[in-house]
């Protein structure tokens, strides 16, 4: 193994913006889950079930509005060019121009259409205006995309967190009053997000003025899409699994169990902030490694590590599933607390692609994984076509998590064949093995109550580690590596 040295000043950089960066996406996580007990205490059953079927859109719709623009910007960043100091201004005005166009163009249309869009999402065209409300978020944000991916790129990261925190406060300050104040329902959960979104494009204004001393390139635009339509399969691939499940749910059950399904959901996707936080950080410390003479030995040291320390903290949302659920929403929800362990399960594999795709990465062969995507998304639809009518919500959990397992085992066969990494499949079986066994057995022996159902979390919780420790599945040094010595795994040799 190569001698560990202490961390270089490039590593140290990119960690701090890497922390930087995320905070974007990790504070409107937050900003997500900090809202749920508002909205589940003012909001009926069927009005959240609502608020998850027009959110759901919005996110397919997100990427429909982006195409994989925000890629193609950050890739067009690094590029030279003949045309020297001109080549960004040009990228700023060409990449402004065509989302101001083409969204303008899918938000006239979701606005012109919008009783139509309703009636074909909840039934009812009555929910026109959430479906503007919606097209009015999504347009906001696509004007964002180029100057947001440009200020990342610069690594200008106090005006970043400013946008963010601005937003952030905004955010979460006009959803509780629209919400719990006004009294304005779904309505008013969805302006909670619209308006503070416009509200950035006013900060982002001294940046559109950088694009004014060039004009827009027909070339350069063909180069960017060219560049960026690829990952939309992937993207779009994502919704499916990600979303689809909800409009099922409406379709062969009640928008009350969309309702909870939906909490289900949000409560699951807590596993998803850190384990995101590390993946912002992971991509670009993924090539770094790959220079090393040992990079295998690290690869799979590192993703034992990381499905030791996901299962950890997947374990540990999944057996508080009752008490969190009594704390944030009424007893109409409690269902939801038997659909929480499926879902973060569903997560913690998800969540294994990021290591799994190293090979791909590295070996700069990734067009695989715009089919594995769509395979996995289409056995997402036809489980839940399958199992949905029967077994409700649960069987949407269960097929998400079905669907993961297809994409995860897709892009490791894949990389394997490309950058083959021997990995230890037996210690990380045995973590997440017992981590089943655990979760199982403290939902079937939960007594009732808060305060002894909270105790007995925390007491299987604390089991689950002892019998990793006592089992040999983990081991000091593992304990170690995930205590912090994973920073100096990937020093430079």
């Amino acid at each position: 193994m190569a001698a560990e040295q202490p961390e270089t000043g490039v590593s140290r950089r990119l960690i701090k913006h890497t922390l930087i960066y995320g905070s974007g996406w990790v504070t409107m996580a937050i900003v997500s889950f900090a809202l749920t007990p508002i909205y589940t205490r003012h909001l009926s059953l069927s009005d959240y079930g609502l608020l998850a079927l027009m959110l759901v859109f919005y996110g397919l719709m997100r990427q429909i509005y982006d195409l994989g623009f925000t890629n193609s910007v950050a890739r067009f960043f690094f590029d030279e060019s003949p045309e020297g100091e001109q080549h960004l201004p040009r990228v700023r005005v060409t990449g402004n121009a065509f989302v101001a166009v083409y969204g303008g163009a899918l938000t006239l249309l979701l606005v012109v259409f919008a009783g139509v869009w309703a009636k074909l999402l909840t039934g009812s065209s009555n929910h026109a205006n959430l479906v503007r409300i919606v097209a009015i978020t999504l347009y906001a944000e696509a004007l964002a995309i180029v100057p947001l991916t440009l200020i990342r790129m610069e690594e200008r990261s106090a005006r970043y967190v400013t946008i963010t925190l601005v937003r952030f406060a905004a955010t979460f300050a006009l959803s509780i009053w629209f919400v719990a104040g006004l009294d304005w329902g779904v309505r008013g959960a969805m302006l909670g997000t619209a308006l503070p979104a416009a509200g950035v494009l006013v900060l982002l204004l001294p940046e559109y003025r950088l694009a004014i001393t060039a004009r827009p390139s027909w070339p350069l635009l063909k180069s960017m899409l060219r560049f960026g339509l690829p990952f939309f399969p992937v993207l779009v691939a994502a919704w499916v699994i990600d979303g689809s499940d909800r409009y099922i749910i409406d379709a062969f059950g009640t928008r009350d169990q969309v309702g909870y399904y939906s909490l289900s959901y949000r409560v699951a996707a807590a596993i998803a902030i850190p384990l995101t936080a590390f993946s912002m950080g992971w991509a670009p410390l993924r090539y770094k490694i790959y220079e090393r003479p040992d990079a295998k030995a690290v690869y799979r040291r590192l993703t034992t590590h990381y499905t030791i320390g996901s299962c950890i903290l997947g374990v540990g949302l999944a057996v508080f599933a009752a008490p969190i659920v009594r704390v944030l929403a009424p007893s109409d929800y409690s269902p939801a607390a038997n659909v929480i362990p499926v879902l973060v399960l569903a997560n913690v594999i998800n969540s294994l692609n990021i290591m799994v795709v190293t090979g791909m990465g590295v070996a700069k062969r990734t067009g695989a994984m715009a089919p594995i995507s769509m395979a996995a998304a289409v056995v997402n639809i036809g489980l839940n076509f399958a199992f949905v009518p029967a077994f409700g919500p649960i069987a949407a959990g269960a097929s998400t998590a079905a669907a993961f397992v297809v994409m995860v085992a897709g892009n490791w066969h894949y990389s394997q064949r490309v950058y083959p990494i021997a990995y230890e499949w037996g210690a990380m079986a045995r973590v997440c093995v017992l981590g089943v066994v655990i979760v199982v057995a403290c939902a079937l022996l939960a007594p009732d109550g808060l305060l002894a159902g909270a105790a007995w979390s925390l007491a299987c919780w604390v089991a689950f580690l002892l019998a990793l420790l006592l089992t040999g599945t983990v081991k000091r040094a593992d304990v170690a590596a995930l205590r912090g010595g994973v920073l100096r795994e990937v020093a430079e040799p």
